[in-house]
């Protein structure tokens, strides 16, 4: 039976779509050709005689099924294979992004847009006083959420896997965690 898929899985497959294209593009430009577009279009599994779209995985769960597609939702649904913007919306590394599934939702979307804004070549979504707001939520975020402990871990993810909750109580976050997710 094959194993079941991992949120870190899908962080994977995009990566390597990212050297495949870096790769890719070392050769062309060597032979003196045009450098490849390479889009990705990350979707949900939904087993073959499901009849509607709300399965979750046994590894998944409401949260972290939400938190790929908020990121995707910058990007208007491509995974690009461009590393800046990659690195920018999903993470530096599998860990950074499993962490940032588990940022309340609004964080997601203002954190990671700022950083993807600030990746790009394009300098009209430019706005330094914004981008460095949100900057410092997310590295307090991220200082936090690593400062917890495996059991303090496991208790956040029980209170916040549902993706159904308003406010962050957890005790070690709740400074960071102030604004309606």
């Amino acid at each position: 039976m094959p194993r079941a898929d991992l949120p870190a899985d899908l962080y994977e497959r995009m990566r390597i779509n990212i050297e495949f294209v870096e790769q890719a593009n070392e050769a062309r430009a060597l032979a003196g050709r045009p450098p490849l577009r390479l889009y990705s279009y990350p979707m949900g599994y939904i087993p073959l005689d499901g009849k509607d779209r709300s399965y979750i995985g046994e590894n998944w769960c409401p949260k972290t099924k939400q938190g790929p597609r908020r990121m995707l939702h910058l990007t208007k649904g491509v995974a690009y294979a461009r590393r800046p913007i990659f690195e920018a919306v999903f993470g530096e590394s599998v860990d950074v992004f499993l962490a940032r599934l588990w940022m309340p939702a609004h964080y997601i979307e203002q954190c990671m847009a700022s950083k993807a804004a600030l990746s790009s070549e394009n300098t009209r979504h430019k706005d330094p006083a914004r981008h460095e707001a949100w900057g410092r939520v997310y590295y307090e975020w991220m200082r936090l959420f690593s400062q917890l402990s495996q059991s303090e871990k496991a208790d956040f993810y029980g209170l916040t896997r549902d993706a159904e909750f308003r406010t962050c109580s957890h005790s070690r976050l709740s400074n960071v965690c102030k604004c309606e997710i």
